[in-house]
């Protein structure tokens, strides 16, 4: 998961990463893939995510991370 405050932020960044993970035999979530652009305009000032479509949407990659995760145990 990566957020950034611009559009395309660091996702060449984050893509690469991923890359370079994979090619070192590091198990890394293959599907879905979080980049969170403009996340400025999703966190309020106390750092707490103001969206609830926001919320719902980071909710459902956190229960495919969480099952993936059980998978590897």
């Amino acid at each position: 998961m990566l957020a950034s405050p611009g559009l395309l932020g660091r996702s060449a960044a984050a893509l690469h990463l991923r890359q370079i993970l994979v090619s070192v035999n590091v198990a890394v979530l293959p599907q879905p893939e979080v980049y969170l652009s403009s996340a400025d305009k999703f966190i309020d000032e106390a750092g707490s995510l103001s969206s609830d479509a926001t919320k719902g949407f980071l909710g459902n990659f956190l229960d495919a991370f969480g099952a993936w995760v059980e998978k590897l145990a």
